[in-house]
């Protein structure tokens, strides 16, 4: 009788440990950030105007982000001091591969002799239910990085 209980209780330990054996799948770690705002002058009408280029770029710093249609993008905005953000380009994106980047662009009229220069931002727009939509290879972990500022007045210092 001694061996049969062994038996039984060796027979039930086994199927707990086996039950135990599957692992949840692990959550990936997404992560988008925000990564530089670059000026480049494309021309130069006078000493003072001209037209320039604004480059964004996005880089994927964690995980593969795997997504839908249309519940993410790359923006491009112009700030103007006390106004409210310009679109000035977006770039819709559905993966992204561990460590790719992405560009976001768009040109602009310049003249270095305005007084109150705006800001560029760049940002990841995501689709307000992308938290709940049941996909964890589009939860952004780390929303701390998804935007970035940088001041206009750096592209005065092109026409130099």
């Amino acid at each position: 009788m001694k061996k049969l209980k062994l038996w039984f209780l060796t027979g039930i330990l086994f199927t707990v440990l086996a039950c135990d054996n599957e692992t949840p799948e692990a959550v990936p770690t997404i992560d988008l950030a925000a990564e530089s705002i670059t000026y480049e002058l494309v021309s130069q009408d006078s000493k003072f105007t001209g037209t320039v280029s604004v480059k964004g770029v996005i880089k994927n710093v964690g995980g593969k982000f795997q997504s839908g249609q249309g519940q993410q993008y790359a923006a491009l905005y112009q700030k103007p001091h006390g106004g409210q953000l310009k679109l000035l380009a977006k770039v819709d994106f559905q993966t992204l591969e561990v460590g790719e980047s992405l560009q976001v662009s768009a040109t602009a009229a310049w003249n270095v002799t305005t007084e109150f220069q705006p800001d560029f931002m760049l940002r990841i727009e995501y689709d307000p239910d992308i938290l709940i939509d049941g996909n964890k290879h589009n939860d952004d972990r780390n929303p701390a990085n998804n935007s970035l500022t940088k001041s206009g007045y750096g592209i005065n210092d092109l026409f130099e």
